[in-house]
């Protein structure tokens, strides 16, 4: 078995054009006509990048997606190559409930709206897809603090995870949810361009998105319902004017946006087994942090998660790797402390080293760039 770099991008679907629903935190601002994405110009481009070994994420965005007459033909279109399908819906969707099943083969769902009312008024469709076993999670868009407590009494009702962000796809004046809110470090990112943190508020988590922030090295892509490609929703809406073959240029190209921007290289690894199992650096991340910690139970507290789930976790990589990772030193897995094995401690070396070793590299070509 070996631990490679892989080569991973986000990709935002916006599959419809005009929006009847002129909500009031919406985001897209410009007069577009009536249109809706092609199944074959979303399949084109995933075909492209998957054929030059990049695992493209894809979400799709507003304006309302349930708008589009074959939305479950495009959300079929990653499913179906191996990869995640993301579905971001308005708590204002005007659709009925045939609409509605064209969700159900989504990886994830996220309910948004910056309005209680709203997310009150969707229970229907929130029942519907809890009833048929969606991975679904409200997302509250932020405008004032106080509508958090009943943001969150909602969210425990409905049994839902919550997350808490700014209106996306624009960059905001981002204030401060003053809630005595006890806050985690950094623990993933959302669509490759948003810090996501774990939030306390007393015993009830929550996640809460932060950004946008640029990176240089960004590996992000936008199609646009006319099938055009380009960088980012970020950019100007006259840049996007290539089609999909253009994919890996795109790419390759710097974008002003990042460019001279404070900028933290995250590289994604992952480990691959003799025959062709995978493990992904979200795994290695938690073996890392069980290491720092020496408990099952405060990993889980910071990553937002049960000791069981992460207990799971950690039998399915053993259960891959032929090998045990971890010993209890006293109480039990989730009631006392654990330690890795030697052969766990040598892995999590590798995965360190090899993270360093790429940071460091990276940072050298730059530097001899930015020399030249």
């Amino acid at each position: 078995m070996g631990l490679i770099a892989s080569r991973e991008v986000e990709l935002i679907v916006r599959a419809v054009g005009k929006c009847y629903l002129s909500c009031p935190h919406c985001n897209w601002n410009e007069e577009i006509r009536e249109a809706y994405l092609r199944e074959s110009s979303l399949e084109l481009l995933l075909d492209i990048l998957i054929g030059e070994g990049y695992k493209p994420e894809v979400y799709f965005s507003c304006p309302d997606p349930l708008l589009h007459p074959s939305l479950s033909s495009l959300i079929s279109a990653p499913i179906e190559r191996g990869l995640k399908s993301t579905v971001l819906v308005p708590a204002r969707t005007r659709s009925d409930r045939k609409a509605w099943e064209s969700l159900l083969n989504a990886s994830r769902i996220f309910i948004f709206s910056s309005s209680i009312r709203d997310l009150r008024g969707s229970k229907e469709f929130l029942k519907f897809l809890i009833s048929n076993g969606s991975d679904l999670k409200l997302m509250f868009l932020r405008g004032s603090k106080d509508d958090l407590n009943q943001i969150l009494e909602f969210a425990r009702d409905m049994g839902l995870e919550l997350w808490v962000a700014p209106p996306l796809f624009r960059i905001p004046k981002v204030e401060g949810l003053d809630e005595n809110l006890e806050l985690g470090k950094q623990v993933a990112k959302f669509m490759g361009i948003y810090d996501v943190r774990i939030a306390f508020k007393g015993d009830f988590p929550f996640k809460i998105i932060e950004g946008p922030r640029c990176e240089i090295g960004c590996k992000l892509l936008y199609l646009d319902p006319e099938g055009r490609l380009g960088r980012c929703p970020f950019n100007a809406m006259d840049q996007l004017n290539s089609p999909p073959l253009e994919a890996i240029r795109i790419l390759d190209e710097s974008c002003e946006r990042g460019e001279g921007r404070k900028f933290e290289l995250v590289p994604s690894i992952k480990l691959i087994t003799g025959n062709g199992e995978e493990i992904y650096e979200r795994d290695l991340e938690l073996l890392s942090l069980i290491e720092e910690l020496g408990s099952l139970s405060q990993a889980a507290r910071t990553i937002g998660a049960t000791p069981s789930s992460i207990f799971k976790r950690i039998r399915r990589m053993e259960g891959v790797l032929g090998l045990r990772l971890i010993t209890s030193s006293r109480g039990g897995y989730l009631r006392g402390g654990v330690r890795l094995t030697p052969e766990c401690e040598g892995l999590v070396r590798r995965y360190r080293e090899l993270k360093v070793s790429i940071i460091n590299r990276y940072r050298l070509s730059l530097m001899e760039k930015l020399d030249g």
